[in-house]
């Protein structure tokens, strides 16, 4: 699944958008989830409208409702040399040694 709509650029906008996924079933069937890093947020506890909260505060907060395996500080994403990670393939997410190990794209 993708999401490509709504305001990313703020902790408030991810809430927001966390919100209406659960609620409108569209993480329903989910098995894990594998987070990346979440550069220009680091500013985000100082958020009034957080409460104090962050980024981490908040997915552990939204995520963890879910009951999947949830794991974070993957170093992909929007880094200076983040890895290619394939959409639409089989992973084994292991929360206890941290790590994700992607199959192979091609079959």
């Amino acid at each position: 699944m993708s999401v490509a709509a709504g305001n990313w650029s703020s902790s408030p906008g991810i809430s927001c958008a966390l919100t209406q996924l659960t609620r409108s079933g569209r993480l329903d069937g989910l098995h894990g989830v594998a987070l990346g890093q979440f550069l220009g947020f680091d500013r985000s506890a100082a958020d009034l409208a957080m409460g104090g909260w962050g980024i981490v505060h908040l997915l552990r907060d939204r995520l963890a409702r879910l009951g999947v395996p949830v794991l974070g500080g993957l170093p992909v994403g929007h880094g200076a040399h983040p890895p290619t990670v394939p959409l639409g393939t089989e992973a084994t997410i292991d929360t206890t040694t941290g790590t994700l190990t992607v199959q192979s794209a091609v079959v």
